[in-house]
Order: C-alpha cells, then sequence, then structure tokens
C-alpha cells in the first residue's frame, strides 16, 4: 500500500510525499529491490538527499544486480555529482567490485607504422591486430 502511494506520488512529481511513503515501504519489506530503486530515483530529485539516493541504489542493487536501469540511473547521480572515475573518488567508500570498463587503446598506421621505421604504406597488413602488435626485434 504504501509502495502504491508512494509510487504514485513519485508519478505526480510530489516527492516528499513519495519519499515518506517510499521509505516506509522499505521498512515494511526490505527485501524488494523496486522499493529501494523509487525511493533512491525520489531522492535523487532533491540535492539534500544524494548520498541516501546512492547508498538505496546500492541496496537495490544488492536485491536485484542484475537490473540495468538501476546502474544507468546510478551512474547518471555519479555523473550530475561530477564524478568521472570511480565510486571510490566520490564517496569515498569502496568500490561496488563491478570493475571500470575499459576501452580499447587506439593506434593509429602512421604512428604504428613510424615505430616500425618504415612508411606508412608498408606491405604489412592494416588489420587491428597488426597495428597494435610491437615491432619485432
Amino acid at each position: 500500500m504504501n509502495f502504491k502511494h508512494g509510487k504514485e506520488m513519485f508519478d505526480r512529481g510530489r516527492i516528499g510525499e513519495a519519499v515518506s511513503f517510499l521509505q516506509n515501504a522499505c521498512d515494511q519489506d526490505p527485501s524488494k529491490a523496486e522499493h529501494f530503486h523509487y525511493l533512491a530515483m525520489a531522492q535523487s530529485r532533491n540535492p539534500r538527499w544524494k548520498k541516501d539516493a546512492e547508498e538505496n541504489f546500492l541496496k537495490a542493487l544488492e536485491r536485484d544486480p542484475t537490473n540495468a536501469e538501476i546502474y544507468s540511473q546510478l551512474g547518471t547521480l555519479y555523473a550530475a555529482a561530477g564524478c568521472t572515475r570511480r565510486r571510490a573518488t566520490c564517496s569515498g567508500k569502496r568500490s561496488s567490485g563491478i570493475p571500470p570498463t575499459r576501452r580499447p587503446r587506439r593506434v593509429s598506421p602512421r604512428r604504428t607504422a613510424a615505430r616500425r621505421g618504415s612508411s606508412a604504406c608498408s606491405t604489412r597488413s592494416n588489420s587491428p591486430a597488426a597495428l597494435t602488435s610491437r615491432p619485432r626485434s
């Protein structure tokens, strides 16, 4: 009942009332990820509740670690706070255990050719594997 009313208040834009109802819903049934997710979404609308929103997004992820929407909204919360590296740099806590994404290193064909000591128009293959391989000694 509290969750239903909290969700309805959230949809209407009445964030303060939504937080109250959703907090009660979380207290009554702490096993529901959806309750914590909606509570965090409501809290993330108020700058004073950003820390609480982060904690509730993380609680929602503990209960439903496959929900991509929660990860997305948590990332949006971090981006809005100016956090660009990892959660550990933003909140002072340990990382959630999710490894940071790594981009493959881009190497230009000219730079690779220059390292080899040949021209950019060499007869070697321009495949990605050839472009990223180290020069042979």
